[in-house]
């Protein structure tokens, strides 16, 4: 029910790449059904690599969609009572959806840093015509934006006795939604009319150290996590939100 491409391949002696897109024709299937809804999908996908020098890498990914469903209005006039039902109440939908991030890596002598700075967003929309006439007030109209800019380190130490990383991180996020519903109760008409917008900025630190013991056969890790927004006044101390961790394994042969 859809097609797709690929490309990927070299683009020099010290990078590659490899790019995707699908899109569906699910809709033209639904329609020769006589369903009432007409769904579509595209998703896209890139990864690009480049290796800067021995000590030196950067890569980054996207990936993203968009979908969308229309009505088949068609069967308001030819389709049955139960699908001209499902047109009555069945909203319109557009979605649309991605995530972006480069990372960058140095390998030092002893040890390894990780950068990584990302974004991902999310777009929910529907709405609602009377009788589904777009010449005609909207009985529903919704629409929501979800982000996140998130930047991270980690430095990972490979010279130690015992295994540590430590790191850190800043976080922003913010929430919108605009909500109109119109809603009959007691023969009356009721609107809903609904707004919100959240921004949210955040921060987090971390070690974690593991080693292991008896012939490498127990494996222990202690870890610290602390995070803080500014969400209230409570929140913004990171030790109110200091999680310790403690984990352990143990091979009792190679096989088990």
């Amino acid at each position: 029910s859809d097609a797709a491409l690929t490309i990927d391949g070299p683009t020099g002696d010290k990078s590659n790449f490899i790019v995707s897109a699908r899109q569906s024709y699910l809709q033209l299937l639904f329609k020769a059904l006589k369903l009432p809804f007409l769904p579509t999908y595209n998703d896209f996908q890139v990864k690009y690599k480049y290796h800067i020098d021995q000590k030196n890498e950067i890569t980054f990914i996207g990936i993203g969609a968009i979908d969308n469903m229309v009505l088949n209005k068609e069967l308001q006039t030819t389709g049955t009572e139960s699908q001209k039902y499902i047109l009555g109440y069945l909203p319109i939908y557009e979605q649309w959806n991605y995530t972006v991030g480069t990372v960058y890596k140095h390998y030092g002598n002893n040890y390894l840093d990780t950068w990584v700075l990302s974004r991902n967003m999310l777009r929910n929309k529907n709405y609602k015509f009377e009788d589904n006439d777009e010449s005609k007030n909207k009985t529903s109209d919704y629409l929501s934006d979800e982000a996140e800019n998130k930047l991270r380190f980690e430095r990972d130490f490979r010279s130690l006795p015992l295994q540590l990383k430590i790191g850190g991180g800043l976080r922003y996020s913010f929430y919108r939604n605009d909500t109109y519903r119109q809603s009959f109760m007691n023969g009356e008409l009721n609107e809903l009319n609904y707004r919100t917008n959240l921004k949210l900025f955040g921060y987090q630190i971390f070690a974690q150290v593991s080693d292991e013991y008896i012939d490498k056969r127990l494996q222990l890790s202690f870890g610290i996590n602390a995070v803080g927004n500014n969400f209230n006044q409570n929140m913004k101390n990171p030790l109110h939100q200091f999680s310790p961790r403690f984990s352990a394994s143990y091979s009792l042969t190679e096989k088990w």
